[in-house]
């Protein structure tokens, strides 16, 4: 009884009758839609290896063969050696890793067993996000800017994105950082599998940051934060952690502008304002874990929430300036919703 209640409830907040033959109805144009590109995607891949192939290595290796003498160059020290070989420089490019070393720890054996079950575990990740896609974001903004939003509705929408974007956030984290991380691993053998620590524990945004994707963290640390230390010193502390999360903002900004294709800095301002002002609180008691899981729920109902309405703005307000400017001014603010509601009647 009570799962027949919950049933129909998921129905009718998912704006479809409870009578639906049986079926799931589910519809998988939006996987058609992010896979429809998926040769082009596979030929910037390839572009890409060969380019650091091809003009990246012979590059670096000319440059340390042939840079004049400094201070940092010892008597004794081959210049050559500072050029990785080849076939390291290969491995470093497959392996799950961006700091570059001359060996890593080593497996004895590949478990193919292991890698089978990871890539398994990526396949089911991606239809449970497109299933969280199709049923509780895609039919709540459909028809976004077809009707007056309010900031009620708004509100009200930003809550009902807590808890797909919560899932979405968990569902990628494992995908990636546990799973496909895994899997390449195994397959070449990449001993340290320390990709994350237990962040789900941390009680401080600080903590988080360092634990949540070690990967990135050890690549920004190492080429990043300790460089500008050097260079400004241990009193600017604070700016070079600034420097460090602009640089990541950046990034990810420029991940979503790809893959949107349109420019709408809410992630950017979410990183350089609440992100980067939270690693300044911190605490030690268990009430500040759950501060940080809800401070989590709220920034990615407000990103799933935001960017959704943009996209849909989109797909039904017409254009209001040229290409550049519609590009870069979000559309959900400027959609002229009398001319849009007399072009569908015309």
């Amino acid at each position: 009884m009570m799962f027949k209640i919950v049933i129909k409830k998921f129905y009718v907040l998912d704006g479809r009758s409870s009578h639906n033959n049986g079926k799931i109805g589910l519809e998988f144009g939006l996987l058609q839609w992010g896979l429809g590109k998926f040769p082009k995607v596979v030929s910037l891949w390839l572009w890409m290896q060969l380019s650091a192939l091809i003009i990246v290595y012979p590059g670096f290796y000319g440059w340390t063969m042939y840079r004049p003498e400094g201070k940092v160059d010892s008597k004794d020290h081959d210049k050559a050696d500072m050029c990785p070989d080849f076939s390291k420089y290969l491995y470093f490019l497959f392996a799950p890793t961006l700091v570059y070393r001359d060996n890593y720890p080593r497996t004895a054996t590949i478990r193919w067993g292991y890698v089978v079950s990871n890539f398994a575990q990526v396949l089911a990740c991606t239809l449970y996000i497109y299933y969280i896609f199709e049923r509780f974001c895609i039919t709540v903004f459909r028809n976004f800017n077809r009707d007056h939003v309010s900031a009620k509705l708004f509100i009200t929408s930003v809550f009902s994105c807590m808890l797909p974007g919560a899932l979405t956030l968990l569902l990628g984290f494992f995908a990636i950082l546990h799973s496909w991380f895994n899997a390449f691993a195994e397959m070449l053998r990449f001993a340290d599998r320390m990709f994350y620590k237990d962040w789900w524990n941390t009680t401080s945004f600080a903590s988080y940051y360092r634990t949540w994707n070690i990967v990135v963290h050890d690549w920004l640390y190492t080429y990043v934060y300790k460089d500008l230390s050097k260079l400004l010193g241990p009193k600017y502390r604070s700016i070079c952690m600034a420097c460090v999360f602009l640089l990541s903002a950046i990034v990810h900004e420029y991940v979503m502008v790809m893959a949107l294709g349109f420019f709408y800095p809410v992630l950017f301002v979410m990183f350089m304002g609440a992100g980067f002002g939270f690693i300044f609180v911190k605490g030690t008691g268990r009430s500040w874990n759950v501060f940080l899981w809800l401070a989590l729920f709220m920034g990615m109902g407000v990103l799933f929430c935001v960017y959704n309405m943009e996209w849909f703005a989109r797909q039904n307000c017409p254009e209001n300036y040229d290409h550049f400017i519609d590009y870069v001014v979000p559309r959900s603010w400027t959609c002229n919703f009398d001319a849009m509601k007399n072009n569908s009647q015309s």
